[in-house]
């Protein structure tokens, strides 16, 4: 019977993902890794700005000195402002913030900033906090702990609350583990104050070494997604005939021109995608994605690379963007032929 369904010798297609399996996987993700909130409209951009100016911040902090205090308050209200406003406070309020969300936001903010005004004066205080510093430091803890199992669950919030506890109740209990232990004011001080706590050595990893790796993650995701607003201001300066793309007739050109412009420069776009992406009707091979690279470039680039091949070869390669297209439909005939079809259900 099974070689009936799946006879000897047929190639079995690429399995296709239902809907049914790909929520299946979004649990999967989100029981690991918590909801997150989907933004869009005012929502989304607002959220946007605040993570392009936290990496703003962080390439500028390594470009420039920025003090110790400073920096990991600032990155740590960064993080914290992102984590409550992309991750809901239950799975039954995701996509949209809600008004807790944006007052957790404000009160992060808010007490940081109280830190970061207080300066040297602020620190000084670490072992005789006052009752302000107190109740600021137990409020941002609690929003620490909050933001922490919105993003990673319950288990490094109940470890966490658990080594305070056992700080608080150390002559309360029996040995080997009982000791003096410390009253709210001292361990909110050492906490909150200090750049022995919460902002110790994993924030300073975290606020210079792994902010950069993650920026430099994002942006290898989002390059090729970028690339036309790249590639496109060159087609004006390398290309007499660019400025097509603009609507104007170039010179000694005609309405045609523009139309013949605009059409080889999206077909090159498209073949950079496919390279880019690494995938046109399938996933391609090494040399297909060489010869994207090089229909893409010979229909963005004809007049360079023109020039260029002249240049090297000391031979003349006129109208280099049909060869450009003669790839791209080659490639395409070739996927189209080859891709291998879906497995019946």
């Amino acid at each position: 019977m099974a070689e009936d369904a799946n006879p000897a010798g047929a190639a079995a297609g690429p399995a296709t993902v239902t809907d049914e399996q790909l929520r299946k996987a979004e649990a999967y993700v989100e029981a690991e890794e918590g909801a997150t909130n989907r933004l869009a409209g005012w929502a989304g951009t607002i959220v946007t700005a605040i993570a392009i100016a936290c990496t703003l911040f962080h390439l500028y902090a390594a470009y420039d000195i920025v003090p110790t205090q400073p920096l990991r308050y600032t990155h740590v209200a960064f993080v914290m402002v992102l984590c409550f406003l992309l991750f809901p406070i239950s799975a039954r309020f995701r996509n949209r913030i809600q008004i807790w969300d944006v007052a957790a936001a404000i009160a992060t903010v808010a007490i940081l900033g109280y830190a970061l005004y207080g300066g040297e004066d602020f620190t000084d205080r670490a072992t005789t906090p006052d009752k302000l510093d107190v109740v600021l430091g137990v409020v941002f803890i609690v929003l620490l702990l909050e933001s922490t199992r919105r993003t990673s669950g319950w288990i490094m919030p109940v470890v966490a609350v658990a080594f305070i506890a056992y700080a608080m109740t150390g002559p309360y209990l029996p040995p080997p583990w009982t000791h003096r232990g410390y009253d709210l004011s001292r361990l909110v001080g050492h906490l909150f104050i200090t750049l022995e706590g919460i902002f110790g050595t994993a924030v300073d990893v975290s606020s210079t070494l792994i902010i950069m790796f993650t920026i430099y993650g994002a942006f290898l995701q989002a390059w090729k997604y970028t690339l036309p607003a790249f590639l496109v201001p060159f087609v004006f300066v390398l290309d007499p005939i660019g400025v097509g793309l603009l609507m104007k007739i170039p010179k000694d050109g005609s309405v045609a021109d523009i139309f013949i412009i605009t059409l080889k420069t999206a077909a090159g776009l498209a073949a950079l995608a496919a390279a880019a992406q690494n995938w046109a009707l399938r996933r391609n091979t090494l040399a297909e994605r060489g010869l994207w690279i090089l229909a893409g470039l010979l229909l963005v680039f004809p007049s360079l690379i023109e020039a260029t091949a002249e240049e090297f070869s000391g031979y003349d390669l006129p109208h280099p963007a049909p060869f450009g297209l003669a790839i791209m439909a080659f490639l395409l005939v070739k996927q189209k032929l080859t891709r291998a079809e879906p497995a019946p259900a």
